[in-house]
């Protein structure tokens, strides 16, 4: 029986269970985005093959109330995403025991043998035990991304000028990927904070908090706000596209790459988390990784520039943020006089008015 069904005896007895929340980091970079999806490689995918493999289910995960914090795209990577659901345990009621006699009894089997369970770029990094009614995605208060950017080229003042029209309520549909089959109801979100970190010579990052994202919105408005930076386009043209009345379609412009992208941190209350203690397992590997390709590397660079300089180009040894746009080429054109996504015209043309009703309850 469903335990959906709030009437059934399945249901009852899983509200006397605690519900299972984790925090997890992964490396987004060799997944297709986290959400499950049937013969792909996500996060999720390796998950719930985890909770196969230790016998942690007992049900479907359908019917485990599973939920997740924020759907991270192709790429992106996260060291605070959090999922919540049932799990098979040996707590029979949540209240029979105190928080720190469940984690204790737990410790081993939700961290040790689930973080073995998992590849070596997916790991939990704490969990904790909280109420029946706790969501993942509906008990989040705020979410925060960081993105990393090359320096070179960038308006630093400009940029963080250009980045405060963000902040506040707005309705972002000239910042995100629509769907015709499944349009939403509102695109009225709320940016709480966005900074700008350039303590690096060569890097800096750009943090954003809201209480919840559209899809594709923040690679969107870094797009946007990378060409203001680099002096491509005008300030003014963020508040073009945040008037839906002057630009009420979206013009046809690239976003930015997904992995420079981080899901930070996603702000709960009530929930008294227990750290892993192999939470370095994240980063051992890849780091060194890393570190041999940057050797590698500038053992390349360094061959290219002894090299006599009537055989090579001149060598560009700084890469500029305009290296992450795909579409960047020598002909810029200016967002407002790109195509127009006609997919408001659509709407606008079948059932505007309820459309047009709902956003503006929500604004």
């Amino acid at each position: 029986m469903d335990p959906a069904n709030k009437g059934s005896d399945e249901y009852k007895k899983l509200m006397d269970k605690p519900k299972h929340v984790g925090k997890i980091g992964y490396l987004g970079w060799n997944y297709h985005g986290l959400a499950f999806q049937p013969g792909t490689n996500t996060v999720e995918d390796e998950i719930f093959k985890a909770f196969i493999k230790l016998k942690l289910l007992k049900s479907p995960i359908s019917q485990s109330r599973y939920s997740k914090c924020g759907r991270t795209d192709a790429g992106v990577s996260a060291s605070c995403q959090v999922v919540s659901c049932f799990l098979r345990s040996n707590v029979l009621k949540q209240n029979e025991l105190t928080q720190e006699e469940i984690c204790e009894k737990h410790k081993a089997l939700y961290l040790r043998s689930l973080n073995s369970a998992l590849p070596w770029d997916i790991t939990v990094l704490a969990y904790s035990f909280v109420g029946p009614d706790f969501d993942a995605r509906k008990s989040c208060l705020s979410r925060t991304y960081k993105y990393f950017l090359p320096s070179k080229g960038v308006d630093f003042e400009l940029l963080q000028q250009s980045s405060k029209y963000f902040v506040g309520k707005h309705d972002f549909r000239n910042f995100c990927k629509v769907s015709k089959s499944n349009p939403l109801k509102s695109f009225v979100r709320e940016i709480q904070d966005i900074s700008v970190d350039s303590s690096d010579s060569q890097t800096f990052a750009i943090t954003i908090k809201a209480n919840s994202f559209l899809y594709n919105q923040i690679r969107c408005m870094l797009y946007v706000l990378l060409m203001v930076a680099c002096k491509y386009e005008d300030p003014k043209v963020i508040l073009n596209l945040l008037d839906v009345d002057k630009t009420p379609d979206k013009p046809d412009y690239d976003i930015l790459s997904g992995i420079p992208l981080v899901l930070c941190n996603c702000e709960f209350t009530d929930v008294d988390w227990v750290l892993s203690e192999n939470d370095s397992k994240l980063l051992q590997k890849e780091y060194v990784i890393d570190l041999s390709k940057i050797n590698v590397i500038e053992t390349l660079k360094s061959a290219h520039m002894a090299a006599p300089s009537e055989y090579l180009d001149s060598p560009k040894i700084d890469i500029p943020s305009l290296s992450l746009v795909s579409d960047f080429q020598n002909m810029y054109i200016k967002i407002m006089d790109r195509p127009k996504n006609r997919m408001f015209s659509h709407f606008r043309g079948k059932r505007s008015e309820t459309i047009r009703k709902m956003l503006n309850n929500e604004t």
